[in-house]
């Protein structure tokens, strides 16, 4: 017999399945107050475990997102129980992959976490119980396979009693870190039992170094380099009569696919930029971009011949407006054969964005990125394309590396990753998509190149940076928290135009962020009402460039931490 408490030692955990095993099996649940009771198992060797489903609720909160980000990127040490519970994916170390799966969750995007689905149960359970004859304790563990904290004997000499568990929730990143309290009564409990921290070394650790998965690209890159004391603003007229918005779902949007080494292997395989045979042309006429029947699917096979990308630039892009429209890349540029591998890690269910640019970046464990057009995902794990580059998550991020976007800056740059706002703050210039009517053709670094079949009228060009100038007083706008904390990028790091779209303004989030929208709450706006005001305080920096980033002087937050 014995109790399954939370983590503090408090409160009772009913609703836990205990299951003892050995020379017969039996279970019983948990009660209301946590207890459980056996009757006899008789002598032998048997063994004890504990799952439980459902019941997140009160355990797993917005709070855990934040909680998991801000690990994912350095800025929070998680203790040896926090680490079990919120590497979610079970791939033995935190990432926005895993904030992005508690989002989910409590979104109601999924029933179970992934960890919880290997592992057969929402709750991790802490074997915490009174030393008793031919005892065996073992700590649960996710990685590289899911096993449950167990109590075994060999054999059992009953009666036995206090063997007790403590249950965290997978997700609940807050976790109580604390020593268990004892129960009353069980006093000769072992502290040696639990799942002790790992001792606090006797030097000064390093700090945790910057993921490029989270958030990448050089400290010194335009996504990070904040706006500088010297930017010099010009105001853009015709902004204000612009609709603006975020997109999330699809409409240009990039699937960001964070993959593992222990992840299966894929190979890319292209069609024809042009014609009715090629990807773009299939998405066009109402294929998916993953997910197919098998016999869709086989006839874009059949079109996907080419091993390599078919040209070594993308082709949409040019440097200049030529008579026929012809296309005139840059002199200098990361050509789509340099670094070219054709295999590459990719996590089952992969999706590129649902829509005809099917943009996908697939971020491999060694810092390279596969960005990918047109991009679709068939059953026997062939990324078929019509174009495609690798690009480095450690480089400069900017349009020399040849991406998906007319600029030919990469498509998961900028991007609004999952967890971010959630956490509070974004650490990164934005990106987002302008229309026709804004664009002149032209472009400025980091852009590399604009449309060639641009029908532009403005006078923006292609890779402008728009901010909120460093006079105005955001907390004065009438913004909402997370408002704020999109202004606040707006003006710390600023907004990259980095192609053509839409008939607005339109920020661009990873594929899947959810968090982007939110509802009016109290006296704060909702979210299209605080873009409205962010659109309506946004300038020009006219002095932008590779010498003087973000516009020269004095950046406004410290740079970002080194990679």
């Amino acid at each position: 017999m014995g109790t399954v408490r939370a983590y503090d030692g408090a409160a009772g955990v009913g609703g836990v399945v205990m299951a003892l095993s050995g020379s017969g099996q039996a279970s019983i649940t948990t009660g209301g107050d946590g207890g459980y009771a056996f009757a006899d198992p008789g002598s032998g060797n048997w063994r004890l475990t504990a799952a439980k489903n459902g019941g997140l609720a009160a355990a797993v909160t917005a709070a855990d997102v934040g909680c998991a980000l801000r690990a994912a990127v350095g800025a929070r040490a998680l203790t040896p129980q926090q680490l079990l519970v919120t590497d979610v994916t079970g791939d033995g170390r935190v990432t926005a992959l895993d904030a992005a799966r508690i989002l989910q969750l409590l979104a109601g995007r999924r029933a179970h976490l992934p960890i919880a689905e290997q592992c057969g149960s929402d709750w991790a359970f802490i074997p915490a119980p009174a030393a008793m004859p031919n005892q065996l304790v073992t700590a649960p563990q996710t990685v590289p396979a899911c096993a449950p904290g167990a109590i075994a004997f060999s054999p059992l000499v009953p009666p036995v009693s206090g063997q007790d568990f403590l249950a965290l929730a997978f997700g609940d990143c807050d976790a109580e870190a604390r020593t268990p309290t004892p129960a009353a009564g069980t006093a000769t409990r072992t502290p040696t039992r639990t799942f002790t921290p790992t001792p606090t070394p006797t030097s000064t650790p390093t700090p945790p170094a910057r993921d490029w998965r989270v958030w990448p690209f050089d400290r010194t890159s335009p996504w990070n380099y904040p706006i500088g004391s010297a930017a010099q603003y010009a105001a853009v007229p015709a902004l204000a009569q612009l609709p603006i918005g975020i997109n999330y779902d699809d409409r240009w949007t990039s699937a960001v696919i964070v993959a593992s080494a222990a992840d299966p292997v894929a190979t890319a395989r292209f069609t024809l930029n042009w014609g009715p045979t090629s990807s773009w042309a299939f998405l066009s006429g109402g294929g998916l971009t993953c997910r197919n029947p098998a016999n869709v699917e086989s006839s874009l096979l059949a079109a996907a011949a080419g091993t390599w990308p078919p040209s070594d630039g993308n082709y949409y892009s040019t440097t200049v407006v030529t008579s026929n429209g012809s296309q005139v890349l840059p002199t200098s540029y990361h050509r789509a054969s340099q670094d070219w591998r054709g295999s590459f890690h990719l996590p089952d269910g992969a999706c590129p964005s649902p829509d005809t640019d099917g943009l996908m970046a697939v971020v491999q464990p060694d810092g390279w990125v596969l960005d990918v057009y047109a991009a679709v995902v068939t059953s026997n794990r062939a990324v078929v394309s019509t174009m495609g580059s690798w690009i480095d998550a450690r480089g400069d991020g900017t349009g020399w590396w040849n991406g998906r976007r007319a600029s030919m800056l990469p498509s998961f740059a900028g991007l609004i990753r999952t967890g971010e706002i959630a956490g509070g703050r974004i650490p990164h210039a934005l990106a987002a998509l302008a229309p026709p009517r804004l664009l002149a053709h032209a472009y400025a670094w980091p852009a590399a190149a604009f449309d060639r079949d641009a029908d532009y009228g403005g006078t923006l060009p292609m890779g402008a940076l728009l901010a909120i100038p460093a006079s105005v007083d955001i907390t004065r706008l009438g913004l909402s928290p997370r408002g704020l904390i999109l202004a606040r990028a707006a003006q710390d790091y600023g907004i990259y135009l980095v192609d053509r779209g839409g008939d607005g303004l339109t920020l661009l989030a990873e594929l899947g962020n959810s968090e982007i929208r939110w509802n009016k709450e109290g006296s704060y706006p909702p979210d299209w009402l605080d873009l409205q005001i962010i659109r309506d305080h946004l300038a020009r920096v006219t002095n932008n460039s590779a010498a003087t980033r973000g516009g020269g002087g004095t950046p406004r937050v410290p740079l970002a931490p080194n990679l």
